[in-house]
């Protein structure tokens, strides 16, 4: 018995320990915050709630360290914090696959562009790219017109009262470009979009609820939870809604095999999207199915119009905190459009250099992802000199790499110039993320850049935003969006 008893001990550890040895020599030498046994990092989380990567992100920034670890229970993940070694693993086809983290998402978007890996994902990417070619941005900008005129005109009531919770207004505003460019589909029934807009954003906060917890972050363990099985329950409605768009829009493309063949018969009436490159994607090659549509259209709503409103929503609070900037912003509102009340061109959004370094900048101090993770594929060494091993879990802190003072001096302070042709010429192209970057960046930047910029300077013609509380005082939460602990309120004055 007590042979049998060592025979297995030894096994044990032949089969699980000693193949793992150099692993853990190797992550033990990357410097991190004391991890308890078998817990790790987790016991910070319990008793720091909302806290905790905070403290991890001053604790390597007072030691100056390139990189640091975080490790739950026994999983180990590499946080870097030098372009540099960012760079490496950004820039590589190799390490295009994504962690753990994204398994929650999946219940959404399954197996999109956004969380597919290898061969599936380099097919759609490219399948999806023509949906967003400036030809097809350029037909966008009706649209994002058409819905910042509608919100202009809802502000107009907010300017009778003394504060605006500006967020889910310019959110729904957002929704609506996102959804009716990428979808080609024109949304008429009010009460759909706001069913949709209702469970994205309950989606959203149990997201966040449930990543702020690592505990969760085993997945096994989460699907026992009644969060997610509410997560289920929201995804279903988000599923409903986009397979009813599907649905309409099947009916126009019947009959047509080719996209150039479509294009000629499409006429003034008709929009014309990306959920119609797939579909014809569908009916010519057959490299998607009826899923796999559904899969890249909630890809791209829900990668699309909640960051999007993210980013215009810190920009207008920086914005009324500085007031002087705000009026350069309006001196080239007046430049490009004059007292005219016309819709934006596209040209008059290329014209605006000035809101574009204003809202570079905004991203700079506000990310609305502010991190990102991959699964590095096969050893690495980083510029740095530490040697991260196959498998291991990275963490990139986009919100972190955004406020080093050796990167951004005074990096808290709001400069649009700091995107000056000349201050970008020697910045490291890995030290400004707010799209990712590399291979697996974001595909929507300047769809992004283009609504940001519609809306925005259709608000700011109208209106003078003003700040109701001081700028340091707003409480960040810093988890898959950076949102805030309470609602951004502003007050709108008619110009």
């Amino acid at each position: 018995m007590l042979f049998a008893i060592v025979a297995l001990l030894f096994i044990v550890l032949v089969v699980g320990w000693w193949p793992n040895r150099r692993r853990r020599e190797l992550i033990d030498k990357i410097p991190g915050p004391y991890h308890y046994p078998i817990l790790g990092a987790v016991p910070y989380f319990i008793l720091q709630p909302g806290k905790a990567w905070k403290e991890f992100r001053n604790y390597a920034k007072s030691r100056n360290y390139p990189m640091y670890k975080v490790v739950l229970f026994g999983a180990p993940y590499i946080h870097f914090l030098l372009p540099e070694d960012i760079e490496m693993v950004l820039s590589s086809r190799k390490h295009i696959n994504k962690t753990n983290v994204y398994e929650y998402i999946k219940l959404w978007v399954g197996q999109g562009i956004f969380s597919s890996a290898g061969e599936k994902w380099h097919t759609r990417r490219k399948m999806a790219s023509p949906g967003l070619f400036p030809k097809m941005l350029q037909s966008f900008v009706e649209i994002f017109g058409k819905h910042s005129e509608d919100l202009v005109e809802r502000l107009e009531e907010e300017c009778e009262k003394s504060s605006t919770e500006i967020q889910p207004l310019v959110s729904k505003c957002a929704l609506y470009g996102v959804c009716e460019s990428i979808t080609g589909t024109k949304l008429d029934n009010d009460n759909d979009i706001d069913g949709y807009f209702d469970a994205t954003h309950r989606f959203d906060t149990l997201l966040m609820h449930q990543l702020s917890r690592p505990w969760y972050m085993f997945f096994p363990i989460f699907a026992l939870t009644p969060t997610y099985r509410e997560l289920k329950r929201l995804a279903r409605t988000l599923h409903n809604f986009t397979w009813a768009i599907i649905k309409k829009k099947k009916k126009e493309v019947e009959g047509f095999e080719k996209l150039n063949e479509y294009e000629f018969e499409a006429n003034s009436e008709r929009r014309f999207g990306l959920l119609d490159i797939l579909l014809l994607a569908k009916n010519s090659d057959h490299v998607i199915d009826d899923e796999g549509i559904r899969e890249e259209v909630d890809t791209f709503l829900f990668a699309g119009y909640d960051t999007t409103s993210a980013m215009m929503t810190f920009t207008l609070l920086l914005l009324a905190s500085y007031g002087d900037i705000q009026q350069n912003v309006f001196n080239e509102l007046q430049d490009v459009f004059g007292d005219s009340d016309r819709q934006p061109e596209y040209q008059d959004l290329q014209n605006l250099s000035y809101l574009d370094k204003v809202i570079r900048e905004s991203l700079r101090l506000y990310p609305s992802v502010p991190a990102i993770s991959r699964r590095i594929t096969e050893e690495i060494t980083t510029r740095s000199g530490y040697v991260i091993p196959k498998d291991t879990n990275i963490n990139i802190r986009i919100f972190d790499i955004h406020h080093d003072p050796k990167l951004y001096p005074d990096p808290y302070k709001f400069d649009p110039e700091r995107f000056s042709i000349d201050n970008c010429k020697n910045r490291h192209p890995f030290a400004y993320l707010p799209f990712s970057a590399g291979p697996r960046s974001c595909m929507g930047r300047k769809f992004a850049m283009l609504m940001g910029k519609c809306i925005l300077s259709s608000i700011l013609r109208k209106y003078q935003v003003e700040a109701l509380q001081p700028l340091e005082t707003v409480r960040l939460m810093n988890h898959a969006l950076l949102t805030t602990k309470e609602p951004i309120r502003l007050k709108f004055v008619r110009r």
